[in-house]
């Protein structure tokens, strides 16, 4: 599903809500790899290139009409760092254009 994420931590530690952090836009898979759960947001329209963003040992935190939150590890150079996303869902049901972004039908 096509998603807005908004990273919560940076390098582990919660960022202010008073900082303007620049959400992520994408497709988000759920995967299971080696008996935990991996989430990746990934461009659109484009499974086979990296990730934006990964989410390994993933779990829901709660879910509401606003969207969800997941919690988990990113890699952080050689370590792993607590990271949170508050996830959206964005409205593709007009389509997608070329470059894979949603239209939006106003």
């Amino acid at each position: 599903m096509y998603v807005r994420v908004t990273l919560l931590r940076h390098a582990g530690r919660r960022v202010s809500d008073l900082l303007e952090t620049h959400p992520l836009e994408g497709e988000l898979q759920v995967v299971s790899r080696s008996g935990s759960l991996v989430a990746e947001i990934r461009a659109p329209m484009s499974m086979s290139s990296p990730p934006r963003a990964t989410l390994h040992d993933v779990r829901l935190l709660g879910a509401g009409h606003f969207g969800w939150f997941l919690r988990g590890f990113e890699r952080c150079g050689d370590a792993a760092v607590l990271q949170e996303w508050r996830c959206e869902v964005v409205d593709a049901r007009g389509g997608l254009d070329a470059t894979g972004r949603p239209i939006r039908r106003d």
